[in-house]
């Protein structure tokens, strides 16, 4: 074949590959395919890209094309406050821009919902902790006088 004229840095990968060549029908087939892997193909920016480059590596990702499309659940453990509500929905323009898809973002907000349960229930066990402390505290200070104290 034509591949003795080829630069040395490619001759070797082109005399593997060219063996499933056997007639110009194979060669046309494997340079429309290869045609067609490039054009659906994503290419990642590089370090001087601008946001726009990196919107179209979003978007072939499946980011939302509008942060309002976003899609949140509430958990399942805790009710959310209005602060959190508000919280949440801050976050859609951040999450956008971040490049995010709903999978990710899904991700993101069971991992919160489990950081705020973890959380809250530690706060809680505290809180009866120290509740527990002080109630002891006084019964040993009131003594009997406890039960009719408080």
């Amino acid at each position: 074949m034509f591949s003795t004229n080829l630069p040395d840095d490619i001759k070797s990968e082109w005399d593997s590959m060219s063996s499933r060549i056997t007639n110009p029908n194979d060669f046309a087939r494997n340079y429309v395919e290869a045609q067609r892997t490039i054009s659906r193909s994503v290419r990642v920016p590089g370090a001087d890209a601008k946001p726009e480059d990196w919107d179209k590596v979003y978007n072939a990702f499946g980011r939302p094309t509008d942060p309002k499309e976003y899609h949140f659940t509430d958990p399942e453990a805790f009710e959310l406050t209005d602060d959190d509500k508000q919280f949440r929905e801050s976050f859609r323009p951040v999450a956008h821009q971040a490049g995010l898809n709903q999978k990710q973002l899904a991700a993101l907000e069971q991992w919160q919902y489990e950081t705020s349960k973890a959380q809250l229930d530690a706060n809680i066990a505290k809180a009866n902790s120290i509740a527990r402390t002080n109630e002891q505290a006084l019964k040993s200070e009131l003594g009997p006088d406890y039960d009719t104290t408080i």
